[in-house]
């Protein structure tokens, strides 16, 4: 069963089964309803003493306690920013709960994403990674395949450069991104509490000029943070995106029984047009969170 969220003219889309959910994607009304995709896990959340499935290869697209992962239930509440979806899960081996949040921004076509999660068992669970974000079936309009037609947008500073944004075509191996066999290419950006936004941002934007669609990302951290693109196994872009985890940064946290962790927001969405609709967008996200009431006060953001 399919469940559509429309959204600014966009479509936020799940499936759902008996005992699972998993994520299509998010679409412009130009590229959807389409019938040739796959869904794919809405969590990637790694647990100390869990494998890294084989087939992920160096890309972080599955997890082994993501898989796990059982359907609980579904929430939906009217915030003053946007409307709210949660996503319960539990993992039935280790009894650790999560919470996926996708925040329907009122003002734009911005979807703001977080994971809660929970250790509900008797023992305590080592959290070695878990990523605000994982979007599937990202530039999948048209005829074209992906590295025929899409191109990367990152922000980039190099002394007395002043920073400026730069626009590759995504599949150059200079940008570590060679299409070299279906469901092993992969590109991103990582940073830690030294070099955090020294030289580039938590941000970014991949545009399909075949479509003249644009997805767009921005990490809402001031500290260490982690995104990748990359191909999945059907040949389909996937986004990941967040903070701190073990593989980038050397990061562990135990969680003992009842203890929670809150992963960083992450901003995205898809806009037709290009890369100044994508931050025109952005921006009109943030300056509606900034409106902060007595009945929502949680909403501290990272602006750049």
């Amino acid at each position: 069963m399919q469940i559509s969220y429309r959204h600014h003219g966009n479509h936020l889309v799940f499936e759902r089964n008996e005992d699972e959910i998993r994520l299509l994607g998010l679409f412009t009304e130009a590229i959807w309803p389409r019938e040739d995709l796959r869904s794919g896990s809405i969590l990637h959340m790694q647990l100390t003493g869990e494998v890294q499935p084989l087939q992920a290869g160096a890309r972080r697209i599955c997890s082994l306690p993501g898989q796990r992962m059982v359907f609980v239930s579904m929430v939906e509440d009217q915030r003053y920013h946007g409307k709210l979806i949660v996503i319960i899960l539990k993992d039935p081996v280790t009894k650790v709960l999560a919470e996926v949040n996708y925040l329907l921004c009122a003002q734009s076509p911005t979807v703001r994403t977080w994971v809660r999660v929970r250790n509900d068992s008797t023992a305590s669970v080592g959290l070695e990674s878990v990523y605000s974000i994982m979007l599937h079936n990202v530039a999948t309009g048209g005829l074209g395949a992906w590295h025929e037609k899409t191109y990367i947008h990152l922000w980039h500073d190099q002394l007395y450069g002043k920073g400026r944004w730069r626009r590759l075509r995504l599949g150059l191996e200079e940008l570590g991104f060679a299409h070299v066999s279906p469901g092993f290419s992969r590109t991103g950006q990582t940073s830690s509490p030294s070099e955090c936004s020294q030289t580039t941002l938590p941000m970014g934007m991949l545009e399909d000029v075949e479509t003249k669609t644009v997805w767009y990302w921005q990490i809402e951290n001031s500290g260490s943070w982690h995104w990748e693109i990359g191909e999945d196994d059907h040949s389909k872009l996937y986004l990941l995106a967040g903070d701190l985890d073990s593989l980038h940064h050397g990061y562990r946290k135990e969680l003992r029984p009842g203890e929670s962790y809150h992963s960083v927001p992450v901003a995205l969405g898809c806009v037709q047009g290009g890369g100044q609709e994508a931050l025109a967008a952005l921006t009109c996200h943030y300056r509606n969170l900034m409106r902060r009431t007595v009945t929502d006060p949680y909403c501290s953001v990272a602006l750049y």
